[in-house]
Parts: C-alpha cells; structure tokens; sequence
C-alpha cells in the first residue's frame, strides 16, 4: 500500500488523469490565531508551550484548533522533564517487595511518555519525516523580534522617484 501525498507533492505531480481537483476545505480564517496556553499546565509544560507554539503557528502547523493535541504534547514533555529529573536522583535498580532487584518503575514511565511525544511530534511536522509530510513551507526557526517589529511599521521615508 503506497502512502498518502502530500499536498505539494500533488502539486508538483499536475494532474496526469485529468480527474476533477480534490482540494483539502481550508479552515476559517478566523482559527488561524496562535492559541492561548491553558492556566492549568506545569511550569515545564508552559515552558515548552512558549518556545514551541511561536514557531509552529508561524509555519502554519499550529492554530486554535489544535490547542488539545498541542497541550498533550507540551504536558507529555514537562512530565518527561520531571521524570528525568527525578530518576537523576534516583537508583537505576530498586528492591521489589520480595527482596529481589528491579528496574525502577521510572523508567517504563519514562518509556511512555517518550512514545506519546515521539508520536505527537509526528503530528506537528517536529521530526524531518513529518515535515515532508505535512508539507510546511516555512522553515521551523524562532521567530526574530526586530522582522516582526519591522513588518508592522509603515517606512519613515519614501525613495525620492529618480527621473
């Protein structure tokens, strides 16, 4: 089973079998807006909100209608990040109630987390194979205060017209 094309993927292709055009519905435009982080997360979880959502909203992968998926993925990785730093801590075996050695229950935790992330980033374009995918065309950076800043202003000046 071949897998789906993207959508510049069947750009690209034209239309070979003159088939009518099946064109994915855009979105009203009203839901293109960044969506607000929820009061509720951890710490770690805004964190991520703040340095991921700019960045995904700007390459058109993250609008209001993604705000759950993208709240997991942001309280997925701030779980991971407490996990993490509670196994620093911790032993890598602990005694189970028998006396005998274990792997510390951590670790599978740990495991899970790691594949729901591993999985919503897939869905946000945030691996390079889902970037083909989803076919942004923007790449995925920080956005630059100083060009926001700039592409809001009006020039100060106009060019004299040269004759």
């Amino acid at each position: 089973m071949s897998r789906r094309k993207s959508d510049k993927e069947h750009e690209l292709a034209g239309n070979p079998g003159k088939k009518g055009e099946h064109k994915r519905p855009d979105l009203p435009s009203n839901l293109d807006a960044m969506p607000t982080c929820p009061d509720w997360l951890a710490a770690e979880a805004k964190a991520e909100w703040k340095r991921l959502g700019p960045m995904l909203h700007n390459a058109g992968l993250l609008k209001l209608v993604d705000r759950a998926a993208f709240t997991v993925l942001c309280s997925s990785i701030g779980h991971l990040r407490r996990i993490d730093a509670e196994l620093a801590k911790a032993d890598i075996v602990t005694t189970g109630s028998m006396g005998q050695a274990r792997a510390n229950p951590l670790h599978s935790l740990r495991a899970q987390y790691a594949e729901q992330i591993r999985r919503m980033c897939g869905e946000f374009g945030l691996t390079p194979a889902s970037r083909y995918k989803v076919g942004s065309s923007e790449p995925l950076r920080d956005p630059d205060p100083l060009e926001s800043l700039l592409s809001q202003t009006k020039p100060m000046w106009k060019a004299p017209d040269s004759k």
